[in-house]
C-alpha cells in the first residue's frame, strides 16, 4: 500500500524551486543533469558560461539560466530568495579573490536565503578540512591553501549562522567524473594519462589510503537526499578507503602491467625532502604525515542505490582509457 502522505511529500520535494550553483563544473554538472532527468524542480542555475553546457541541457523549460558568478551574486537575491533548496557547488581554487568567493560571498548567498521558505541547504565542502577522526581539523586553518584556509573560515563562519540546522556539509573526497556533457575533474584529467605514468608506478609501493567517488554518483545521493533528508548534517563522500597499494594493483591489472614494487615512497622520503623542502609549504608537509585518512563516508550502496561506478576498472572504461599495455 502506498502512504499517500510520504507520496505528497516526496511530490513537493521533488518539484521544488533549487538555486544551484557550480553548474559548469564536474559536480555541479551532474547534479543538474541529474535533477533535470529525474525530478519536476525548477532549477536556477548560476553559471558564467552557459554555453558550457549541452544544448539539451540550455533549451530544457525547467531550467533559468542565470549568466554570473559568485561575485555578481547581488544581481539574484530576487531568485534566490524564492529558493526552497540551496545546492552550493561553486568554488575558486585559487588566484586572486580565493577568499572574497568562497567565504564572503558565499555568506552573501547564504544571506540573500528566506529563512521562512529554504529548507534544505547542500554546501560541498572538502574532506581537506577533517582530521583522522572525521573531525574539522583547526589546522586546515592556518596551515591550509588559500583555497583550503577560505572553506575552513566559512565552514566556521556557516556553523555559527542562522542556517546551521538546515545546512548539509559536504565533504567530497577524491571525484572521478567526465564524460562527452560533463566536464572531467582533475582527478579523472590525470587518469587519462595513466599509460604515460605506469611505466613508472609499477615499482612504487606506499603506505597510506584514501576514498574516491564519482560524480554521477554524488548527484544520486544528492537525489536521495532530497527525497529522504539525512539525519546527519555532516557527511563525507566517497566509495570505501582503498590502499595506495590497492589502487596500484588495480591500475596494473587494468591496463595489463606487471608491477615490480621495489621502490618504497617511505624510504625515498627523507632523501627527498631536504630537496624540495623550499619548495613545500606547511600543508605539503601536513598532508604527508597524515597520508591514511579513512572516513565513514557515504556512497550509493549504503542507502541501498544502484552505481554504475563501484570500481576504479569501471571508471577507466568509462573514461575510454585503453586496457592493454602500449607497445614501446
Amino acid at each position: 500500500m502506498v502512504n499517500s502522505k510520504n507520496s505528497l511529500n516526496n511530490a513537493k520535494l521533488l518539484s521544488s524551486r533549487i538555486f544551484l550553483t557550480g553548474a559548469s563544473g564536474c559536480v555541479g554538472s551532474y547534479v543538474l543533469s541529474t535533477l533535470l532527468e529525474q525530478t519536476q524542480c525548477t532549477i536556477f542555475a548560476l553559471i558564467r558560461q552557459p554555453e558550457k553546457l549541452p544544448e539539451a541541457i540550455q533549451n530544457h523549460p525547467r531550467l533559468r539560466i542565470l549568466v554570473g558568478d559568485l561575485a555578481s551574486i547581488a544581481d539574484w537575491q530576487s531568485e534566490i530568495s524564492q529558493t526552497e533548496v540551496l545546492i552550493h557547488t561553486a568554488v575558486q581554487w585559487g588566484g586572486p579573490g580565493v577568499y572574497q568567493v568562497n567565504h564572503s560571498q558565499s555568506l552573501k548567498l547564504f544571506n540573500y536565503l528566506d529563512p521562512m521558505l529554504c529548507r534544505q541547504i547542500f554546501y560541498f565542502s572538502t574532506a581537506s578540512l577533517l582530521n583522522g577522526k572525521g573531525q574539522f581539523s583547526p589546522r586546515s586553518l592556518s596551515a591550509g591553501t588559500d583555497y583550503i584556509r577560505s572553506k575552513a573560515a566559512c565552514y566556521l563562519s556557516l556553523h555559527q549562522s542562522q542556517w546551521r540546522s538546515k545546512l548539509i556539509f559536504l565533504y567530497p573526497t577524491v571525484v572521478l567524473g567526465g564524460d562527452q556533457t560533463h566536464p572531467f575533474s582533475a582527478a579523472s584529467q590525470g587518469l587519462k594519462e595513466l599509460h604515460t605514468w605506469m611505466p613508472w608506478l609499477r615499482y612504487l609501493k606506499a603506505e597510506g589510503a584514501f576514498h574516491w567517488i564519482h560524480a554521477e554518483d554524488i548527484a544520486h545521493l544528492i537525489l536521495n537526499w532530497l527525497q529522504h533528508p539525512p539525519t546527519e548534517q555532516e557527511l563525507v563522500l566517497g566509495n570505501p578507503a582503498q590502499s595506495v597499494n590497492q589502487v596500484l594493483s588495480e591500475l596494473s591489472l587494468y591496463t595489463q602491467t606487471k608491477t615490480m614494487p621495489l621502490l618504497s615512497l617511505e624510504r625515498l622520503f627523507p632523501l627527498l625532502l631536504p630537496l624540495l623542502s623550499q619548495r613545500m609549504s606547511d600543508w605539503d608537509r601536513h598532508s604527508l604525515r597524515e597520508r591514511s585518512l579513512i572516513y565513514n563516508s557515504f556512497f550509493p550502496e549504503r542507502l541501498g542505490l544502484d552505481s554504475r561506478f563501484k570500481e576504479l576498472s569501471e571508471v577507466l572504461r568509462q573514461l575510454e582509457i585503453p586496457n592493454k599495455r602500449r607497445s614501446p
